[in-house]
């Protein structure tokens, strides 16, 4: 999306995180800026064109649910966390099931690094002095 854009990016950044922070994320079923705030966000196409949310939307019956939304919320973080974990368990378990095992018998050549004492290797040119 930014290539075309060249020197002009930064305009579009706040635009393009906007959609990373309100984008409902597969690990944790929630929005960033829901796990933050405790509620979804307004975009600012629902302020231009008004949508049903935005039309009919209650001040008195917000203030009074707003307490009660923000008592749910370490639940709602936890519900989040634990559909993490879960989503991290099945991630690893979908890159396991492809890993071939193969047991080294005691003839098996393997590949060790060797310690030069002389000149440093490629490796090691980044290592302090």
């Amino acid at each position: 999306m930014l290539e075309g854009t060249k020197g002009s990016w930064v305009d579009d950044l706040p635009g393009i995180l906007w959609s990373i922070r309100n984008t409902t994320k597969e690990g944790t079923g929630q929005t960033p800026f829901a796990l933050v705030y405790g509620s979804d966000a307004v975009f600012p196409v629902e302020v231009g064109i008004p949508s049903p949310r935005v039309t009919f939307y209650d001040f008195t019956q917000n203030d009074q649910m707003k307490p009660l939304a923000l008592d749910l919320l370490p639940e709602i973080r936890g519900n989040a966390l634990l559909r993490s974990i879960a989503y991290k368990k099945r991630i690893t378990r979908y890159f396991n099931k492809r890993v071939k095992k193969i047991p080294l018998a005691g003839v098996d050549w393997v590949l060790r690094k060797c310690e030069s004492a002389g000149k440093p290797s490629a490796l090691e040119k980044l290592s302090p002095n």
